[in-house]
């Protein structure tokens, strides 16, 4: 009898251990999980796109139902790498001497500052240019593509075929984008509401001194790093930007 117990619980025991150990993964499929110095973000069907920052000022947007896995801090190598599945749009922050590569399934797409999308699925993977210029390559053949802005590859595994796509015949960008805060293109609107834009998408707080706020502003940032979006806002509206470990802060002249 004393030995059916036991056995029983050990059973028991390890029946909830395997429980704990579901239940954990489940979890990291919401909220991702880093070991030995990577990141994974993986996004369900339901879930909203996810905005993933990172260390280089590179901002992914990762998709519904789609992984991402990223170093937390890329280190002082002669690149920059990351892995998708699923589908992201990337806008990269420009390093000349440190090229950003993304595999995706049996293809490596190089940039070295630029923006794109990458779909992965079951038939084939798709890279499409926003702005920039980058190279796709076909991990086991010696075939490259080079995109410019609207063009697309798509490669096709079951055939083996790299395929160039025509500039009209890429979607919008519109729908690229669609549900990302890509879009920094700005026809009379207040410095306040631009500082609010740029806080949501960088994930900084910005503060404008005295009564800039009221100032209009036409200028388009889109595909900039925070760094670049606050110098060209600066040279606009002939102003000065302070950088401290809360918050940045616009100053300048008051309009009239």
């Amino acid at each position: 009898m004393p030995g059916t117990y036991i056995r029983k619980s050990l059973r028991l025991a390890a029946s909830l251990l395997l429980l704990i150990i579901a239940g954990y993964f489940s979890w990291t499929a919401y909220t991702g999980f880093i070991a030995a110095g990577y990141a994974v973000v993986r996004t369900l069907s339901g879930d909203k796109i996810s905005k993933v920052l990172l260390s280089d000022g590179s901002i992914i947007w990762l998709k519904p139902q789609s992984s991402l896995s990223y170093p937390r801090k890329f280190r002082e190598a002669s690149f920059r790498e990351v892995t998708i599945q699923g589908e992201a749009l990337f806008e990269v922050a420009k390093k000349a001497d440190q090229p950003f590569i993304v595999r995706a399934n049996d293809i490596t797409t190089t940039v070295l500052g630029t923006s794109f999308l990458i779909k992965t699925q079951t038939a084939g993977t798709e890279v499409a240019v926003l702005t920039g210029k980058v190279k796709v390559q076909v991990n086991s053949a010696d075939k490259i593509v080079e995109l410019l802005p609207l063009e697309k590859a798509i490669y096709a595994p079951a055939e083996g075929q790299l395929t160039k796509i025509a500039r009209e015949e890429v979607m919008p960008v519109a729908e690229l984008v669609a549900g990302t805060a890509y879009d920094m293109n700005f026809e009379n609107a207040t410095v306040s509401d631009l500082a609010k834009r740029i806080s949501d998408k960088f994930d900084v707080k910005v503060r404008v001194a005295g009564k800039m706020g009221r100032c209009l502003i036409t200028a388009d940032f889109t595909d900039q790093s925070l760094q670049s979006t606050l110098e060209m806002v600066t040279e606009v509206l002939n102003a000065t930007f302070e950088v401290t470990k809360e918050e940045v802060v616009l100053s300048g002249q008051n309009c009239q």
